[in-house]
């Protein structure tokens, strides 16, 4: 992976939190900013500003990322988050296949579950099968973060085939790490579960054990 044209490094969970939202209320804001990512997307927008709302933290793009993240925070990741893990899972899951797709909708936006797995095959092949056009937001979740009541962690990440400043190729959007693009298209399902392996568990420490895959469509 390579950064994407346009974007910057320092890209994190503090770059979007910073001064904005309590932190308490963090719960779900990699959730409501690979939403807002993949709705640009789908919405087929110039790519010069296909993503200029989620910079422009006075705009009304903004304004529904916090809106997202706290209805879903409130809602369902403060339930599951003092759960076992294997409770967490089916929490998290069974509330987000209502959420995700009902907040879609009243943004134009068709949001289908399409994989939920342990497997991390399961997971790659899925993802090797994205063809240009393609959007989609993966939800990953597991144990081993001491910071978390009983040390379960969930994080969305974003994966497009769609065009951008850099043209028509694959892209990434990791909240807590930025925007890349994938130079290989027909290593996407390689690249993407290879990179979440660094980052969160050689890199973290963290064990993932379960990945689900939302379908984004007009």
């Amino acid at each position: 992976m390579q950064p994407d044209a346009g974007f910057g490094h320092g890209i994190n969970q503090d770059f979007w939190l910073g001064g904005v939202i309590d932190r308490l209320l963090q719960g779900g804001i990699c959730m409501a900013l690979v939403f807002e990512w993949a709705k640009g997307y789908v919405s087929g927008n110039d790519p010069a500003h296909l993503l200029g709302p989620l910079f422009d933290q006075s705009g009304p793009g903004w304004q529904r990322v916090l809106s997202f993240q706290r209805a879903y925070d409130y809602t369902w990741f403060d339930v599951g988050r003092h759960q076992t893990y294997p409770a967490f899972h089916q929490t998290i899951a069974d509330a987000s296949a209502r959420f995700i797709p009902q907040a879609g909708r009243r943004e134009g936006m068709t949001v289908t579950r399409v994989l939920d797995t342990p497997s991390a095959l399961m997971c790659r092949q899925r993802l090797q099968s994205m063809a240009a056009g393609d959007v989609v937001m993966l939800a990953i979740d597991g144990d081993g973060n001491a910071g978390e009541a009983h040390g379960i962690w969930g994080h969305v990440v974003g994966v497009s085939y769609c065009n951008g400043y850099s043209g028509l190729r694959p892209r990434y959007f990791d909240p807590n790490t930025g925007f890349f693009t994938i130079d290989d298209a027909g290593l996407i399902g390689g690249e993407v579960i290879d990179t979440l392996d660094q980052v969160y568990h050689a890199g973290a420490g963290l064990n993932i054990r379960g990945y689900t895959l939302y379908e984004c469509t007009r």
